[in-house]
């Protein structure tokens, strides 16, 4: 049983025995957010540690479809200077939202490239798909990690939040958003009641 979660397990966060990619260097990304439904989660805890501006969130094997809204002048701004470069950079509401290269390795160093872009915005990381050894640089720079629970049995995210937790400083478990609220977040119109409670745990640990 212990072998089959395990197994599972890497669908959160890979074990930290396999090869590790050439160190990165890593600036302003201080959160990131791991497993299905990642994106949103980002988003929204991107929306919520703004005081002032646009926030960022740099997705990693997101296939979803982005959500759109009237984008504000501050994040057109940021959008466009991340897109000078050479980043895929969307404004929308009050978030900018970087879609990252397929290849993990060029991934890591966009997220680094997006961070140095963004100044002082705060930027959250989606990996969406099953972690690769190349985002270990990048993980062992975050102040939080956030393991998307779902619907996953409590074992096994106890060990999701575990193996990111040996990695990032400080790891927490959040629940996926409800629709509605997972679309307002991606659109970066706001973190709705219902994403402020179900991140609470997560928020109260944000840098």
């Amino acid at each position: 049983m212990t072998e089959l979660l395990d197994a599972i397990a890497r669908v959160f966060v890979a074990p930290s025995s396999q090869a590790r990619a050439e160190p990165v260097a890593v600036a302003a990304p201080a959160v990131v957010v791991c497993g299905r439904g990642a994106e949103p989660v980002a988003a929204a805890l991107a929306l919520l540690a703004r005081s002032r501006g646009p926030a960022v969130v740099c997705a990693w094997g997101s296939f979803s479809r982005r959500a759109s809204a009237p984008s504000s002048a501050g994040a057109r701004r940021l959008a466009a200077s991340m897109q000078a470069r050479g980043l895929s950079a969307a404004a929308s509401g009050r978030l900018v939202s970087v879609s990252l290269d397929a290849d993990p390795r060029v991934a890591a160093t966009e997220v680094v490239r997006a961070g140095a872009a963004a100044g002082s915005a705060p930027v959250v990381t989606a990996l969406c798909g099953p972690r690769d050894p190349a985002f270990d640089e990048l993980l062992a720079a975050q102040d939080l990690g956030v393991v998307v629970a779902g619907d996953a049995p409590e074992e096994l995210v106890r060990l999701g939040v575990a193996a990111l937790g040996e990695t990032s400083r400080r790891a927490v478990a959040a629940p996926q958003l409800a629709v509605v609220a997972a679309w307002f977040a991606r659109a970066g119109v706001w973190a709705t009641p219902g994403a402020r409670g179900a991140l609470a745990e997560a928020q109260s640990e944000l840098p």
